[in-house]
Parts: C-alpha cells; sequence; structure tokens
C-alpha cells in the first residue's frame, strides 16, 4: 500500500499540464470557446467576452500601429499548445496593437492568443465569403516547433532541427538498436 500511494501521486500530477502564465485565467469556465463563438449567427456573438484560442498562422497584415493575422483554429492541448493535425471548424482573426512579424504566416507558426472578442470581420477564402470571429490580443504565444530530433549514439550531441534556431545539447540512452545488443 505504501508503496502505491508514490505512483498514484506520480501519475496524478504528471498528467497535469499548465497553461503558460501569460494565458492563465482565474476562471478557465469563463473563456468563450471557439465553436461556441463560430457557430452562432453574427448578431448574437456578445462582443467584450474574454476567450484563449490557438491556431496556425496562415498571413499576417501589417497595418501601421497595428498587426492583423489569420488563423486557422485548431483545439488546445493541455498545456494550451493548439493540437494540429484535429479537424479544424474554422478560422479567426486576431488584432495586434504594433507590427507583427509576417514570417509567422509563412512558416505556418503555431500561436496562443488571449483577448477580447470584438465584431466579426467580412473576408474572403479563396473565392468564398467568410465571416472572421475576431479577438483583441492582449497577450499572444508563439510555440516553437521542434520538427525533428537526431541522434547518433548514447551520449553525443543532438540538434533539434528547429524552422528559427537550432538547439544543441546532449542526449543520455539507447537511441539506436545497436546499443540495444549485449556486446
Amino acid at each position: 500500500m505504501k508503496r502505491l500511494i508514490p505512483l498514484v501521486i506520480a501519475a496524478a500530477l504528471g498528467g497535469c499540464a499548465v497553461v503558460p502564465a501569460p494565458f492563465q485565467v482565474s476562471n478557465e469556465e469563463a473563456l468563450v470557446p471557439f465553436d461556441q463563438v463560430i457557430n452562432q449567427p453574427v448578431l448574437t456573438i456578445d462582443t467584450e467576452q474574454q476567450a484563449r484560442w490557438g491556431g496556425q498562422v496562415v498571413s499576417v497584415q501589417n497595418k501601421g500601429d497595428m498587426s492583423e493575422l489569420e488563423i486557422v483554429y485548431f483545439p488546445e492541448s493541455s498545456n494550451g499548445k493548439p493540437a494540429v493535425g484535429i479537424h479544424s471548424p474554422g478560422r479567426f482573426k486576431v488584432i495586434v496593437e504594433g507590427e507583427v512579424d509576417t514570417a509567422l504566416g509563412e512558416n505556418d507558426s503555431l500561436v496562443t492568443v488571449l483577448g477580447k472578442i470584438s465584431a466579426p470581420e467580412t473576408g474572403m477564402i479563396g473565392s468564398q465569403e467568410y465571416t472572421y470571429p475576431t479577438l483583441q490580443a492582449s497577450s499572444f504565444y508563439v510555440w516553437n516547433d521542434i520538427s525533428s530530433v537526431h541522434t547518433d549514439s548514447i551520449g553525443e550531441k543532438y540538434t533539434w532541427k528547429n524552422r528559427k534556431h537550432d538547439v544543441e545539447g546532449a542526449l543520455f540512452g539507447p537511441t539506436r538498436s545497436k546499443f540495444n545488443k549485449r556486446q
């Protein structure tokens, strides 16, 4: 029984992930889910409520003292990072004060945004008219995308290839089948 208690505690804590500090809110239930906004008629969307949405940036337009990001929505994982690969119910726009690097849209960057819902905007996706739910961002976070890890052997250097930069360090443990064989 005494051995079981630490295992239960470790399992419970291991399953908990924390949303980054800039996106934590005192009442998670008060956040407006994207699905609720995308499925409401335009006239019934309640503006000024807070939402935390994330997704993949498809375009950035700098407009003087503000920028507009178009984002394909993906639901957030337990740590707030968008869970790409799940079917997206739609897109949204984010208004950010100041200029934003246009490379975010070119590199399909993943972002999480916290802000207030504002009036929806109408635009085009291809030749189709589309009504975008819109957020006035109070904060947004660009997630690093680690696309691969390369290893050669136990304890040797590894490199994480990242679109923005490389990270180097040491990796310990069996990494190839030849190290699993008895010699």
